[in-house]
């Protein structure tokens, strides 16, 4: 692999890894267009399948992307605080194509306990620590902003809508909860994330793209999308 190719691929993978984490969604659509716990289904079990596709510029290398990615819920188990938590674990792998002929590969992996009850959804990094990672306040109607993650910047979140839709390669879906956050990783760049959740699917759909405020800047835009969803025996 070529010395450019090389800091390409681990730009990219800093990018993943400042990722805010995922959030997954499910459960009956509310009749007064509110999202509450119930599409957050966090069960025992769970596992989603995930497609990735993509493109972006780094170190004026072009690079195109593709990857396959799982979400699941390992176990439950209880946090010192006395409350239920899901063992979230996130991983996958994505290769980088240059027109270079270099395709490195990106392993990645990650654990998040998840608590989830009617009015938060939030995750911590284990079963001790006070602080979230993230966290949600519920229920949720259009336009709600609020303070999604502190670490290592305050990262606000926004409720685009809850009754959209998302258009997949492998689906059609409607009554989307789309949420939005975008925050300035450096003085040079814009990162945004837009989730699409479906009720009693989870998050159908990811963007994160990455913009640059310079001209020939480096930049990339994902895209993942569910290829399959299985519950588990904890429903």
């Amino acid at each position: 692999m070529s010395s450019k190719a090389a800091f390409a691929a681990s730009a990219l993978m800093a990018m993943m890894f400042c990722s805010c984490g995922d959030i997954d969604a499910g459960g009956p659509f509310a009749p007064d267009q509110q999202a509450g716990a119930e599409y957050f289904p966090f069960a025992e079990g769970n596992s989603w399948r995930y497609v990735r596709t993509g493109s972006g510029m780094s170190d004026s290398l072009e690079y195109t992307v593709t990857g396959m990615s799982s979400v699941s819920v390992g176990r439950m188990t209880m946090h010192a605080g006395g409350f239920e938590l899901a063992v979230v674990y996130t991983a996958g792998s994505d290769t980088l194509h240059f027109k270079t002929g270099d395709e490195p590969q990106i392993p990645y992996f990650s654990t998040e306990y998840v608590h989830v009850s009617d009015s938060i959804v939030e995750a911590f990094a284990d079963t001790v620590s006070t602080t979230p990672l993230w966290t949600i306040p519920l229920p949720l109607s259009d336009g709600d902003t609020w303070l999604f993650r502190r670490r290592p910047t305050d990262i606000f979140a926004t409720v685009l809508t809850v009754d959209g839709t998302c258009q997949t390669q492998f689906q059609e879906y409607t009554d989307i909860l789309e949420i939005e956050a975008s925050w300035e990783p450096d003085s040079a760049s814009t990162r945004t994330m837009i989730w699409y959740d479906a009720p009693g699917t989870g998050t159908v759909a990811l963007i994160d793209s990455v913009s640059s405020e310079q001209e020939g800047g480096d930049w990339c835009a994902l895209r993942d999308e569910l290829r399959s969803f299985s519950q588990g025996s904890g429903l």
